[in-house]
């Protein structure tokens, strides 16, 4: 019998910062049906006066919905998100099975939960890491001792890549660690994806997706389009994000005279309509900055899983491991981080038509590994034998 089946038992509760949808909300979604109780504890990511929020549901039923008048200012934002997910798991739960925390300092409030013996087994889900956390070193080797503490304190770790791994044993942070390494990738909801035939689509329009942010490489993305129009006249660009480059990124199209064949839309809140605007594309970018002070080099990118689900070929710098797999598999290509190696990619694939419909179908055969639901069946599959051991 799988582990999984025992689900219907358990109460679970998962605790995150939350600044836009991702894999804590997608556990959130997979579990809430299948689970006994599940209580889901959000936390403003950002200092920006948003407030905590906790969400309960027994049988997939929504019970309690909360939210904190405690706001904090600064880093004792930290602090208040601590006893907020204590305080709302004891509150409600006297027995807790499962504790996932999606970063080290709530994984830490599990961990403390757990030695008070209100929690049998607990989950670090580990979705990002980075060497250079803070530019202050004391809070630099602050942000570490309470990942190598969670570690150490948590029964197994779910990494969001391999490069986590190797990165967190190389800097010592797994020493002292007995806690289960597993890999549980990002993932995308290929299933309920309405994709269409390759002939339907446009694969002259261009897309990305993702936070406007440094090191994503929609700065060089931008300042190649003149060339890419020029060559390409049919070639259009759809810009699916919000963030601090927002406006920069608005000013520099109209500036190029490019606002034309650029469409900015900004965050979209349902996904399935980022689904469906991704499936009328042709290919899917992500030029991120080849920096190993970034993020994306320590983890696997979620818009590649959107664009493989999908179907649609994709162009990625060398950063993520992930990008290998995917020219491997036919599904894209690695670009140089340049203007010319941009071009030179979108030639590969733009100026030889089968070659472009064969990268389509081998994106739907990648994509359709990343579903969720295979997913999150596979972790706790490796994940709840541990509860007979607690």
């Amino acid at each position: 019998m799988k582990a999984t089946e025992a689900l219907t038992r358990l109460r679970v509760v998962i605790a995150s910062h939350v600044l836009l949808s991702g894999p804590p909300q997608e556990l959130e979604h997979f579990l809430r049906f299948r689970v006994s109780s599940l209580l889901f504890i959000g936390h403003p990511l950002n200092f920006d006066g948003n407030k905590s929020r906790a969400t309960l549901h027994e049988e997939g039923i929504r019970l309690h919905s909360y939210t904190s008048r405690w706001i904090a200012p600064g880093l004792l934002s930290y602090f208040k998100d601590f006893l907020l997910t204590t305080y709302w798991c004891l509150r409600h739960h006297r027995r807790i099975d499962v504790f996932v925390g999606a970063d080290g300092l709530l994984a830490l409030a599990g961990v403390t939960l757990k030695k008070l013996g209100f929690v049998k087994i607990v989950v670090f889900y580990s979705i990002d890491y980075v060497p250079t956390r803070f530019k202050s070193r004391m809070l630099n080797r602050l942000y570490h001792n309470v990942e190598r503490w969670s570690i150490r304190g948590a029964d197994v770790v779910w990494n969001l890549a391999e490069a986590m791994i190797l990165a967190r044993r190389n800097s010592g942070i797994l020493t002292n660690s007995s806690a289960l390494q597993i890999v549980v990738r990002e993932g995308a909801h290929f299933e309920r994806i309405q994709r269409v035939n390759v002939d339907h689509g446009d694969k002259f329009s261009l897309v990305f997706l993702g936070h406007l942010r440094k090191r994503q490489g929609l700065e060089l993305l931008i300042d190649t389009l003149p060339l890419i129009f020029k060559r390409w006249p049919d070639a259009t660009l759809t810009v699916i994000g919000s963030g601090p480059l927002s406006t920069l990124i608005a000013e520099r199209v109209t500036n190029l005279g490019i606002s034309g064949r650029v469409r900015l839309l900004g965050f979209i809140e349902d996904h399935r309509v980022v689904e469906r605007i991704l499936t009328q594309c042709g290919i899917g970018l992500a030029p991120y900055e080849p920096d190993r002070e970034s993020f994306s080099w320590y983890t696997e990118p979620g818009k590649t899983k959107q664009y493989l689900a999908c179907g649609l070929p994709i162009i990625i710098t060398d950063v993520p491991a992930s990008a290998r797999v995917i020219q491997a598999e036919g599904a894209g290509l690695i670009m140089d981080y340049s203007s010319d190696g941009l071009i030179d990619c979108l030639s590969e694939i733009w100026d030889d038509t089968a070659r472009y419909s064969n990268m389509r179908e081998n994106a739907f055969k990648l994509g359709a590994e990343a579903d969720w639901k295979i997913i999150f069946t596979r972790a706790l599959d490796q994940t709840l034998p541990l509860l007979k051991q607690s």
